[in-house]
């Protein structure tokens, strides 16, 4: 019994021990694989200090059956220390994982596949208010909704319907058909419910909206695929302690401060001689003429991918000077290549609101360039409502727009009185003659720019949102493609807003008149 019990114990100990060799032989392979890709994700692994810059936490959605997605998003009240400066208690979105509800400033980034359905259940976890009906004041500080700031979707229903109205302890099911020909890009989206705005995006209430590449249809290069995404929220906070009544929002920060995804001051980190790509939202309540700036062309070579989400006529387009004018409502797409290890700035509006840290600490992926592979520039694949409209008159309307605090062409907001109608698919121009001071934000169809003198805003190009001087006015064209009903229009300087200098246009399909034959798949723009 003795022999026996020691040759199972021998035979034991070495059928352990082969099968731990065996095992360790096998995933020698994995375990070579995962230590590689440690070392070329370690930029994605965000270490070495509490004012390191991560990406926004990201919803996450679920597949229905029918092939449509649904996620759930909430909005609530948040307390969060902002490093070296104080306390701030704030309202924002977040999103539930496990148990609890995170929210954050700035709020999860919502992403997109062109040509797919995404039903989004809107959540007010906060107290309900006595509704203010009257218009154009400061009013409602806990009724929410959600604006899809440069998604070319429809503005009313339970699409992108500012019109919403989500009181605390209420919900809102959201339905957004994100149309095939939907132009990939970083959008954002904020609150926009009449008299609350100016509050809760003052508080920091903003969060980013990608629609991914679709490099086929688009005519993306793989070498501009390649490169790494990083999504900035650039964000102004101000003190609207008390605005419309609130008794939510406390802050002991007295002044008005940058943070760049709610990091004062924060440290982005970067490898050297790689090219990544910036995704930027600029979010500024008062929203005027703001200059961008990242590094020096000492230090960094940037380019210019995109304004307002919309991909340029070419791309990359050179910066001289690593700086662009843009509003406080803008987002823009940048390339980055940073040569020199070390720091350097991100600069807006000449204070460096957050550092890049410069390192070497592995191989950079080369491939990946703003360029096409053979180092030339390309031109991006445009949709329909996106028609070169540089030699087409209008058929629409023509009207030139002033702006004041409280009115657009001296009328107040009216829910119910359109500023002007227009057939669907027709072609309109605004000349826009104050948008220095009143910023111009329109709705689902971007407009193009007709003028030549309008500093920060390219002759022939497409934006959402226009702040700059003209001694003639700023010249727009827009293509009222596709979309009928409500598209709304005013100053994004959002307490203006609040306070009455918004409309909207009727686009009307009762008798619409024939779409544009099609254009080339590019702009040419001479």
């Amino acid at each position: 019994k003795k022999k026996k019990k020691k040759k199972k114990k021998k035979k034991k100990y070495y059928l352990t021990h082969s099968l731990f060799q065996t095992m360790l032989h096998k995933q020698r392979k994995e375990l070579f694989i995962l230590f590689f890709l440690f070392l070329y994700c370690f930029d994605c692994v965000y270490v070495g200090g509490e004012n390191i810059i991560k990406d926004p936490q990201e919803l996450k959605w679920k597949r229905n059956v029918d092939g449509s997605y649904y996620g759930e998003i909430y909005f609530g009240a948040i307390e969060t220390e902002i490093n070296d400066l104080g306390t701030l208690v704030t309202r924002t979105y977040g999103i539930k994982r496990g148990n609890k509800i995170h929210y954050s400033i700035p709020s999860p980034t919502l992403r997109f596949t062109r040509g797919k359905t995404y039903n989004l259940l809107l959540i007010n976890d906060l107290e309900p208010v006595e509704i203010n009906p009257e218009h154009n004041v400061l009013k409602n500080p806990n009724v929410t909704n959600i604006h899809t700031h440069g998604l070319h979707i429809s503005g009313e229903g339970n699409s992108d319907n500012v019109y919403v109205s989500v009181n605390g302890g209420e919900k809102f099911q959201y339905t957004y058909e994100i149309a095939e020909n939907q132009l990939s890009g970083n959008y954002f989206y904020h609150p926009h419910s009449h008299g609350s705005t100016y509050l809760q995006v003052g508080g920091g209430a903003v969060g980013p909206v990608i629609v991914n590449d679709d490099p086929k249809e688009e005519m993306v290069p793989a070498s501009f695929v390649e490169m790494k995404e990083r999504i900035f929220v650039i964000g102004k906070i101000i003190n609207v302690t008390g605005v419309g009544g609130d008794e939510l929002f406390w802050t002991d920060i007295e002044d008005p401060f940058w943070t760049v995804n709610g990091i004062y001051k924060g440290t982005v980190e970067m490898q050297k001689d790689e090219w990544q790509r910036y995704r930027i939202v600029v979010s500024d309540p008062f929203a005027g003429p703001r200059t961008l700036q990242i590094g020096t062309p000492e230090t960094c070579q940037v380019v210019l991918l995109s304004r307002d989400g919309l991909f340029r006529s070419t791309v990359p387009q050179n910066l001289s000077e690593n700086s662009i004018i843009l509003t406080g409502a803008s987002r823009v797409g940048f390339g980055v290549k940073c040569t020199e290890i070390g720091t350097t700035s991100i600069i807006m509006e000449d204070v460096a609101v957050a550092q890049i840290n410069v390192v070497d600490y592995r191989k950079p992926n080369t491939f990946a360039s703003p360029y096409d592979p053979d180092g030339s520039v390309w031109k991006p694949q445009f949709p329909e409502y996106m028609h070169n409209l540089l030699d087409i008159d209008p058929n629409g309307d023509t009207k030139k727009i002033f702006i004041s605090p409280t009115a657009v062409n001296f009328e107040s907001f009216d829910p119910e009185i359109p500023f002007s109608t227009v057939p669907l698919n027709s072609i309109n121009e605004f000349t826009l003659v104050n948008s220095n001071g009143h910023p111009f934000h329109l709705h689902i169809y971007p407009f193009q720019i007709m003028s030549k003198d309008c500093p920060g805003f390219d002759y022939g190009e497409f934006y959402d949102t226009i702040s700059a001087f003209s001694p003639t006015g700023c010249r727009i064209r827009f293509y009222a493609y596709n979309i009928p009903g409500k598209a709304m229009m005013h100053c994004h300087i959002v307490l203006h807003e609040d306070n009455g200098a918004m409309s909207f246009l009727y686009v009307d399909d009762s008798d619409p008149l024939p779409p544009l034959p099609p254009d080339t798949p590019y702009l040419f723009i001479e």
